[in-house]
């Protein structure tokens, strides 16, 4: 189906194209294939759609259940799992973790019928979770780049999607908010070029752990952890 139908309308000559693959849990519910075997033909998706000249944004399984109980959960964990020690090396350029989202991806999130109305696929209360996810990783490829960045000059700075890369200009002490962990894959990169020394936040009672200070001329990069399965959620970790 990939091949037949989607293939042909990827054209980077006509502009940016994103593809979005997201691989949904009745392969596990009404499927006998392996976990491994559902992240290979994710794999497959990835590279193929890359090879045609796609940017690829993969997205990580969200809670599964059934009549009888959480079926699908353990096989959830296990391919996201996969997918976000793998998919970079596959060539995906980011990953939405939808699982990180506490209403979507903890194990049992699925018997939330208020969310998931069939216990398997979310419904209109919970589909806007999945839109803001998809959106900031897309927006994340279309926004700042090392090489053409985006600058702020304010006292206060809150973060965007498309704030992956920051410079900071202001000639007094600037303070800048990271965006809500929640969905986000990548490394974010702020750079002081300011006067003083800045400082970054974590918002929604997110932590953020390493030194929240930024020097003079220093660089820092900021990762999303995702936490745990049965939880979801995430925090930020400063690693240089």
């Amino acid at each position: 189906m990939f091949d037949a139908t989607y293939a042909p309308q990827i054209s980077p000559a006509s502009g940016p194209v994103i593809t979005v693959i997201w691989g949904g849990v009745n392969d596990f519910l009404s499927s006998s294939e392996p976990v491994t075997v559902v992240a290979n033909d994710l794999k497959c998706m990835v590279q193929k759609a890359k090879a045609l000249g796609s940017q690829v944004v993969l997205a990580t399984e969200i809670s599964s259940h059934s009549n009888s109980g959480t079926v699908g959960d353990s096989d959830k964990d296990t391919l996201d799992a996969i997918l976000r020690a793998q998919a970079f090396g596959w060539g995906a350029d980011n990953i939405a973790d939808l699982a990180t989202d506490p209403h979507l991806g903890p194990d049992g999130a699925s018997a939330n019928t208020s969310c998931f109305p069939d216990n398997l696929h979310p419904g209109p209360n919970c589909e806007p979770y999945v839109t803001a996810i998809m959106s900031n990783a897309i927006n994340e490829l279309l926004g700042s780049t090392v090489s053409n960045r985006h600058t702020t000059a304010t006292a206060t700075y809150q973060e965007l999607a498309g704030d992956r890369f920051l410079d900071l200009t202001g000639t007094a002490a600037q303070a800048a908010s990271l965006p809500d962990c929640i969905g986000y894959s990548l490394p974010r990169e702020i750079v002081n070029l300011g006067s003083v020394a800045a400082t970054v936040t974590a918002i929604n009672g997110e932590t953020l752990s390493g030194n929240a200070s930024i020097a003079v001329g220093a660089r820092a990069v900021f990762v999303p952890v995702p936490g745990a399965p049965t939880a979801g959620g995430c925090r930020w970790e400063r690693t240089q």
